[in-house]
């Protein structure tokens, strides 16, 4: 069995926080680029759009306690988050190009429910691979330092993830433009590059901590103490604090982080005449 006490390698510890650019380049390009996306590029009407990403933020809500609660009740042999990690990446990859792939060859309704479909599959793939890793972190040590250092690591990489996913997209946007003579290419390039890094970033995390993660009850046999997902969220639905922080949360936090991303680009573009990828990018950049 792992000592999960005894001192994490660095080499882990930075494998593990590589994880933190793939989350942030899939973050960003949902947040910051699609809706953008879908009504320059997809060509729907902003109020549909915002429904296409509506939908996909809800469903996000029922994919994450879900994937905890799997995860939890894991009795792998591989351990209970990283089959998780490894499960997902490539589903979450192949998503996240079609997500900027614009389907030409379908309109009106049976568009709105590809874009649906695809919105709610890149979530459910999103989620399947972050709630193991996120979890995964704390789990790697009981040790304080030991796990500051491990969360420090991570959210460095979680801010170059960031700043990378902002800046460089409008110029992978123009490159695949140019070489495949349309901006829906383009998009889809873009995309398409981002996916191959989001992959690579948990990759890495998945191999470094290989043999890293605690098996407890697993080795041995021993049974675990069983956990109740409808109960656990009623008892916490009965804390008032609670009901208070997740109302907080969901109009405060959830508006300035997914409302002002979205807009970002219609306000660099269409209202301070930005064209240019270089410029584009700095305003992102100083966003990020």
């Amino acid at each position: 069995m792992v000592k999960t006490t005894e001192k994490v390698p660095m080499g882990t510890i930075v494998g593990y926080g590589a994880g933190a650019l793939g989350f942030a380049a899939a973050a960003n390009l949902f947040f910051v680029f699609f809706l953008f996306f879908l009504t320059t590029v997809a060509g729907f009407d902003p109020a549909i759009s915002g429904l296409i990403i509506l939908v996909a933020v809800l469903w996000d809500g029922v994919t994450d306690p879900l994937v905890g609660y799997l995860s939890d009740n894991s009795r792998s042999r591989y351990g209970k988050r990283r089959p998780f990690i490894l499960m997902g990446a490539i589903p979450l990859c192949v998503f996240t190009i079609l997500m900027f792939t614009d389907v030409s060859f379908l309109s009106g309704t049976a568009k709105l429910i590809y874009f649906i479909g695809i919105n709610m599959l890149f979530w459910t793939f999103f989620t399947t691979v972050d709630i193991p890793w996120a979890t995964l972190g704390a789990e790697l040590t009981d040790g304080y330092n030991e796990r500051t250092k491990i969360r420090t690591v991570s959210s460095v990489f979680l801010q170059a993830g960031a700043l990378l996913t902002m800046v460089s997209p409008p110029f992978l946007i123009a490159w695949g433009s140019e070489m495949y003579g349309s901006e829906a290419a383009g998009w889809t390039y873009m995309a398409a590059i981002c996916a191959m890094g989001i992959l690579a970033a948990y990759l890495i995390s998945w191999n470094s901590t290989r043999g890293r993660e605690p098996l407890e009850g697993l080795e041995t046999g021993m049974p675990e103490k069983s956990f109740k997902l409808v109960s656990q969220i009623n008892v916490a639905l009965k804390n008032r604090s609670m009901k208070y922080l997740l109302l907080a949360a969901t109009l405060l936090v959830g508006s300035f982080s997914g409302i002002l991303p979205s807009v970002l680009l219609f306000l660099i573009k269409y209202n301070l005449g930005i064209e240019d990828e270089a410029e584009m990018s700095l305003y992102l950049a100083i966003y990020a």
